[in-house]
């Protein structure tokens, strides 16, 4: 593992729970090292910790690097990983923009190919996926609009410390960058490629405290609102916010066709929300399956008793589908979002980046 903040913890539980939730599978994953940047705090976990990322991508009894490092780590340990031949699995961003999100997919032409796949791990719930598989049937109609929003109050306090998310140098942007992604390529997944952009955004809380005691200057947006056009015609809505006064965060995806409609919220990853026009009726549909994807999903995604939260769960299937290409020794599953993906979903982003500083819609070219 490079890096150790709390979204490679989210990581570490998922591989270290899956011999116990897993029966079928013939490989019991275990993290061998860490690296991390100074002290490792964790006591148990010092053993593992080394000081260099050489040590871990020279080791040959290492299959899969897995980058939790900040964004503006991503592209030189990618590529490193790459060179020396290691799978790798990747937080999103695949990079701090998208001129080095292309540098990784041509390292992997350069020194590749090696088993890649981002943490796009909403594309393994299985909700979202009965999303997709509903609009791919053709079960909803005609997608005329659609609104997917991310809405998180974690950055509302203006005493929060400037930490490297809050510096576009280390994080790239904020979270348009940070949940925007994440909602893009659930949007490139489920409802098809996005043609045009136009962006608003903002800051609201424009200087944080540093570790000094002085206060220092935000360069990242707080919240942004973008409006998209896809190539099949039909438009819609990306809302992200870190800064909605909320009592929890929100994260819902609504579609609306011609024939009905659908709700997936993310607190409820195992049920769908489903208007059929014709019939007059809403139901919630419980653990949705419609596809061969979807089958696939339920074996390796965790059983309700055995949960570890909603979080854990789609890291959880995300990583398992990752070791299970490895172990197989090929990409299984079409669905899954690997490097060229991510780069697609990215470019989506700069492209809404573009848009804000043009004050003008922007087409989206990979």
């Amino acid at each position: 593992m490079l890096g150790f903040g709390n979204i490679a913890k989210v990581h570490a539980l998922a591989i270290e729970a899956m011999p116990y939730i897993l029966d079928n599978v013939s490989y019991v994953p275990s993290i061998k090292k860490i690296y991390k940047p100074g002290k490792l705090k964790n006591r148990w976990l010092q053993s593992k910790h080394v000081s260099n990322i050489e040590a871990i991508v020279e080791d040959k009894k290492i299959d899969i690097v897995d980058i939790c490092s900040p964004n503006s780590a991503h592209r030189q340990q990618a590529c490193t990983a790459i060179q020396k031949g290691k799978a790798v699995y990747l937080e999103k961003p695949l990079g701090l923009n998208l001129n080095e999100a292309k540098q990784i997919t041509d390292a992997l032409g350069c020194w590749g190919p090696v088993l890649n796949q981002v943490a796009f791990m909403y594309r393994f719930m299985p909700a979202m996926v009965a999303l997709r598989d509903l609009v791919q049937d053709g079960q909803l109609g005609e997608i005329f609009n659609f609104r997917f929003d991310a809405l998180h109050s974690s950055y509302l306090s203006e005493e929060r410390a400037l930490g490297w998310k809050l510096n576009a140098k280390e994080s790239g942007g904020g979270p348009l960058l940070d949940l925007g992604v994440h909602l893009a390529d659930s949007i490139r997944f489920c409802l098809g490629e996005i043609k045009t952009v136009s962006t608003t955004l903002g800051t609201v809380v424009k200087e944080r405290p540093l570790a000094d005691g002085s206060r220092g200057t935000v360069d990242v947006e707080d919240w942004a609102y973008v409006n998209m056009r896809l190539r099949n015609g039909a438009r819609g809505i990306l809302n992200v916010s870190r800064v909605a006064a909320l009592a929890e965060e929100r994260t819902t995806f609504e579609v609306y066709g011609s024939l009905g409609s659908a709700l997936f919220e993310i607190r409820q990853p195992r049920s769908l929300r489903v208007f059929r026009h014709k019939i007059g009726k809403e139901e919630l549909v419980a653990n949705p399956v419609y596809s061969d994807w979807g089958e696939y999903l339920s074996t390796i995604y965790p059983p309700k008793k055995l949960s570890l939260g909603w979080l854990a769960d789609a890291h959880f299937a995300s990583m398992a589908n990752t070791f299970n290409s490895f172990t197989a020794g090929e990409i299984l599953r079409k669905e899954a979002p690997d490097f060229h993906e991510a780069r697609m979903s990215q470019a989506v982003i700069e492209a809404a980046y573009t848009s804000a500083v043009r004050s003008a819609p922007v087409e989206v070219s990979n």
